[in-house]
C-alpha cells in the first residue's frame, strides 16, 4: 500500500510538474508577445514623431525661404530707391548753384530764373515722393512678413479640419489604441498567469 502511495504521489507530482513547465512556456510566449508590442508601439511613435518633424520643418524651411526672397526683392527695390535719391539730391543742388550764378551774372534774366525755380521745385516733388516710396516699401516689407506667417498658420488649421487629413489621424490614433488594447490584454493575461496557484 505505501509503495502504491507513493507511485500515486510521484504521478501527481509529475502531472504538477508537467502544467507548471506548460505554464512557464505559456508565460514566456506570453512575455515575447509583450515586448514585441511593446517594441512595434515605439516604433510606430517614433515613425509618427519623426514624420510629423520632418513636415514641418519641410513647410517651416518653405516659408522662411519665401520670406527671404521677399526680402531680398524689397531690399534690391530699397537700394535702388536711395541711388535715385542720391541723384536727386545732387541734381538739386547742382540747380540751385546754377540758379544763384544765374542771378548775380544775369539779374534780369526771369525767365532763366523762372525754369529753373520751376526744375528745382519738381525735383523737390520728386524727392518728396520718392522718399515717402521708401516709406511705404519699409512697411509693406513688414507687412509682408507677418502676412507669410499668417498664412503659415492658416495652411495648419486648414491641413487640421480637412476630411482626408482628419480621417488620417483618426485611423492613426485607432492603430495606436488597438496596439494599446493589444498590451492591456497581455499584461492582463501575465497577470492571470502570474496568479496561478502552485500544485501542492
Amino acid at each position: 500500500h505505501a509503495l502504491h502511495a507513493a507511485q500515486a504521489q510521484c504521478g501527481e507530482l509529475e502531472l504538477a510538474r508537467a502544467g507548471l513547465e506548460e505554464e512557464a512556456v505559456r508565460l514566456q510566449a506570453a512575455i515575447a508577445a509583450h515586448v514585441a508590442d511593446r517594441e512595434r508601439l515605439s516604433r510606430y511613435i517614433e515613425g509618427e514623431l519623426a514624420g510629423y518633424s520632418a513636415k514641418f520643418a519641410g513647410l517651416l524651411e518653405g516659408v522662411v525661404a519665401e520670406i527671404e526672397r521677399a526680402k531680398a526683392a524689397r531690399d534690391r527695390q530699397f537700394v535702388r530707391a536711395q541711388r535715385r535719391q542720391g541723384r536727386l539730391e545732387v541734381e538739386v543742388e547742382w540747380l540751385r548753384n546754377v540758379w544763384r550764378t544765374l542771378l548775380v551774372a544775369h539779374p534780369d534774366l526771369d525767365r532763366v530764373g523762372e525754369a529753373a525755380i520751376d526744375e528745382v521745385r519738381v525735383l523737390q516733388q520728386d524727392k518728396e515722393t520718392l522718399l515717402q516710396q521708401l516709406e511705404e516699401m519699409q512697411q509693406a516689407n513688414e507687412s509682408l512678413v507677418v502676412m507669410v506667417a499668417m498664412q503659415h498658420l492658416r495652411l495648419m488649421m486648414a491641413n487640421w479640419r480637412r476630411p482626408s487629413y482628419a480621417r488620417t489621424v483618426a485611423q492613426r490614433l485607432a492603430i495606436a489604441a488597438q496596439i494599446e488594447e493589444g498590451l492591456d490584454a497581455r499584461e492582463r493575461e501575465l497577470g492571470e498567469l502570474g496568479d496561478t496557484p502552485e500544485a501542492d
